[in-house]
């Protein structure tokens, strides 16, 4: 059991690392690599579609109504879209752009909510003049915009967010109102919220299956019942140690 712990643990702390790109980083490989990259954007609006190709031409780019094999996407996504669930997004209040690195690509999302085409083709405006003129010196990998502004990542900074295990579903009212929570995009894979000094989403594969926003798990880890003694409350290492070690006696208790 402490042997499970531990590496509940270690397995946590690693995801924290995971998948780090900022704005700036992406756009600075795209601009020594840009072969590596084109514009993918899936749309019949023919305005949306005109103004995609302006955005893929402002940086050499080629622009693809299709996903291309071993290339780096701009991926420009209007919910409803056929590559949400490839990129492992799902329909928010609201419109981001992210940036993130996986194994196979380095990938840059403009995520559109569903809303009229003339709303929808201001904030595209918007968020192509940001990048063209701003974008590159972007040192978050998450913002969310509107056809007003940018509203920078650090507004939605950690204050308040407890990093619990996967095995629970992790509910996040930020400061601005806005309720993030995990997701299960499937029956095995889980979209788990992460907070180190800002909001991210992680994809994690479920051994035991995914369900209501967690990973299937008999047992109830320590992270869950630490959430739950401490009420939310941020809490020192030490009171960690020490609710770990209670939980240890819990256990033996038990069996």
């Amino acid at each position: 059991m402490i042997k499970k712990i531990y590496l509940l643990f270690v397995f946590l702390l690693v995801l924290q690392f995971v998948s780090a790109f900022s704005v700036g980083d992406f756009f600075n490989d795209l601009k020594n690599n840009p072969d590596k990259y084109y514009v993918l954007c899936e749309s019949e609006n023919l305005e949306i579609i005109s103004r995609a190709n302006s955005f893929a031409n402002s940086f050499d780019l080629t622009y693809s109504s299709e996903m291309i094999e071993n290339k780096n996407p701009i991926a420009i996504i209007i919910s409803p879209s056929s590559f949400m669930e490839y990129f492992y997004y799902f329909e928010n209040p609201f419109s981001y752009i992210e940036s993130k690195q996986t194994d196979e690509v380095n990938l840059l999302v403009l995520y559109f909510i569903n809303q009229p085409d003339e709303k929808i083709l201001n904030e595209i405006s918007f968020a192509f003049d940001y990048l063209i003129n701003d974008g590159i010196e972007e040192k978050n990998n998450y913002l969310i915009f509107d056809e007003n502004g940018i509203i920078p990542s650090e507004t939605f900074g950690c204050q308040g967010f407890v990093n619990i295990s996967i095995f629970e579903k992790n509910i996040f009212n930020n400061s601005r109102g806005i309720i993030f929570e995990d997701e299960c995009l499937d029956e095995k894979t889980l979209l788990k919220m992460d907070c180190v000094n800002e909001l991210k989403f992680n994809s994690v594969n479920c051994e035991k299956g995914c369900d209501s926003g967690r990973c299937g798990n008999a047992e109830e880890s320590v992270f869950s019942l630490i959430k739950k003694w401490t009420l939310g409350k941020s809490i020192s290492f030490k009171r960690v140690f020490d609710i770990f070690k209670i939980n240890l006696v819990l256990l033996k208790n038990e069996i």
